[in-house]
């Protein structure tokens, strides 16, 4: 008798938890649980080193048997970029018979820079099947210095060797000291083809902030009766302290 009361009050006790729990569990509603706040995460990319070849032309010289591959090369991204300037020629199967390189006479590039380039090609009479490529890489290191200003230039024809010489005067506008500024120069026939590239430096280097030089730009033999008019790029240094 004892032992089927004892069952009994543990059914009863079973059944008074169980309906305990469920109005407990009833009793939360929903809303009150803590929800993951949903975040979207964005990847982003690292700018992508770009440069684009404006122009180019095969220049022969007077007096050796040379031929130099002339251009204009411009970087076309975001970032400061150096690159390598590649020609190649193939035979007519198709055979690679010649690789050549050259850089731009600005060594980094800046966003948006524009730099002649050349490369030199001896005992060759002529290029066919040549083609031009680029390599564009990261800078990383920063980007080059440009505060700079010219301040006069002119340009002469020398009588016998027929090379252009581009004088004038710049100006270090910053606040930085600059070591070899490199002042790059085209020249361009009737037509608007390039004809002849160059570059020269500051008379005075390092060139210290605020301070003034005499420049000198010499341009190759084989462009000087052709040219009908020049452009100096915007100067840039990649050394400053």
């Amino acid at each position: 008798m004892k032992a089927r009361a004892f069952v009994w009050l543990v059914l009863i006790l079973m059944a008074a938890c169980s309906t305990v729990q469920n109005q407990a569990a009833e009793s939360v509603p929903i809303s009150d649980f803590p929800t993951a706040e949903k975040k979207t995460i964005q990847q982003t990319q690292a700018p992508v080193a770009q440069a684009e070849i404006l122009d180019f032309n095969w220049v022969k010289s007077k007096y050796s048997n040379q031929i130099t591959c002339i251009g204009l090369i411009k970087n076309t991204s975001e970032i400061p970029i150096y690159t390598e300037i590649i020609l190649t020629g193939r035979d007519t199967s198709g055979n690679l018979t010649l690789r050549e390189s050259g850089m731009p006479s600005i060594s980094i590039l800046p966003p948006g820079a524009v730099s002649p380039f050349q490369i030199y090609l001896y005992d060759l009479e002529e290029c066919p099947n040549c083609e031009l490529g680029i390599s564009p890489q990261a800078a990383d290191w920063g980007t080059p210095y440009q505060d700079f200003k010219i301040l006069s230039d002119s340009a002469s024809v020398q009588q016998y060797s027929g090379v252009v010489e581009i004088i004038g005067e710049i100006e270090n506008t910053g606040k930085k000291t600059a070591n070899y500024a490199a002042i790059s120069a085209a020249l361009f026939d009737e037509n608007g083809k390039i004809v002849g590239v160059g570059v020269g430096f500051p008379d005075i280097n390092p060139l210290p902030a605020g301070q003034k030089s005499t420049y000198l730009i010499m341009i190759a033999e084989m462009a000087g009766e052709q040219y009908t008019t020049y452009t100096i790029y915007p100067v840039v240094a990649n050394l400053t302290e």
